[in-house]
Order: C-alpha cells, then structure tokens, then sequence
C-alpha cells in the first residue's frame, strides 16, 4: 500500500500485535494492552486524510459503540486522540 505510514509498535499503551488493516486514511489493529494485558481491536483514522463522511461515520461507530450493551455489538473500550499522527 503505497503512501501509508509504517506499521507502529506502541500506540497509546496497546502493543500492536497483528495489521488487519492499514491504508491512507484508516488503520486496524489486533493489539494488547500494556495495562491490563487483554487483546483489543484498535481502529485509527486520519482525519487530515479521509472524507468527512467517513470521519463522521468513523465517530458514530464510537458513539454507538459505547452507548450498546449487547452481546453482538462491539463494545468500546478507550477513545483517544493523537496530536501530531498521520
């Protein structure tokens, strides 16, 4: 994939443990976290990069995400930003 950034090690804590996903505008991690040790799914996007709607598609999956208590629905477990990332 050309123009994506290298693969990072350590993002926020969360040991990057398998790339599911890297492009110009979204990212998709298997990680594990350095505090509590459990594996998580990590989703970044490049909000320089993407398109606003999918931007505001990427936060209503987070909003959502962390209102739903259900067995089939992702739960979201940390939000962050990160100044200064591509």
């Amino acid at each position: 994939m050309t123009g994506a950034a290298p693969t990072p090690t350590v993002i926020n804590g969360y040991k990057v443990k398998k790339v599911l996903l890297e492009s110009d505008t979204k990212s998709t991690y298997i990680v594990k976290s350095k505090e509590d040790g459990k594996t998580y799914m990590l989703k970044m996007i490049n909000a320089v990069n993407a398109h606003r709607h999918e931007v505001r598609k990427f936060f209503n999956h987070i909003r959502v995400g962390s209102s739903v208590r259900h067995r089939n629905v992702i739960h979201v477990a940390d939000c962050f930003s990160i100044a200064g990332q591509d």
